[in-house]
């Protein structure tokens, strides 16, 4: 039986993506940090900013390590603290100013500070006398129980 004789193709110089060959893959997507940093310092989640920006979440994560040098986890880190400093500097910087609402909210954020309501009960003894009368009736009530039960065993 003869072998079949194949025929070579000339190769393209694009492949069927369109891209010239040797430059296999996805090309590099820019990320634009100073959005990933404000949409970090706001509280988002590295999730939630990969969406937005249309990439995957694995892409910003291995793209922080080779721009910035550090892995995600820290940079998250950092920017969030960031952005809570910022807030807890404008809230601070409003109660000083004379923002009661706001000097009362930092100081129990802050200091723990916290609104005590102080009630006291006065009882004129009627209570305990009827408490006491309660428990002398479950007594007696299980008294007569353990009574009839003793009397079925006979």
């Amino acid at each position: 039986m003869a072998k079949a004789k194949s025929v070579k193709k000339k190769p393209s110089k694009k492949t069927v993506t369109g891209r010239p060959r040797g430059k296999m893959g996805r090309s590099v997507v820019a990320i634009d940090w100073k959005a990933v940093d404000h949409y970090l310092n706001a509280g988002c989640s590295g999730i939630q900013i990969s969406c937005h920006l249309g990439i995957h979440f694995r892409t910003l994560y291995e793209r922080c390590h080779g721009d910035h040098g550090i892995p995600w986890d820290e940079y998250l880190h950092n920017k969030k603290s960031q952005g809570h400093l910022m807030v807890l500097y404008k809230q601070f910087s409003k109660a000083v100013s004379g923002d009661n609402s706001m000097l009362i909210w930092v100081g129990k954020q802050q200091l723990g500070q916290r609104d005590e309501m102080k009630t006291t009960h006065q009882f004129d003894g009627k209570l305990g006398n009827l408490l006491d009368n309660l428990k002398n009736i479950k007594s007696e009530e299980d008294f007569e129980n353990k009574d009839v039960k003793n009397s079925d065993e006979s």
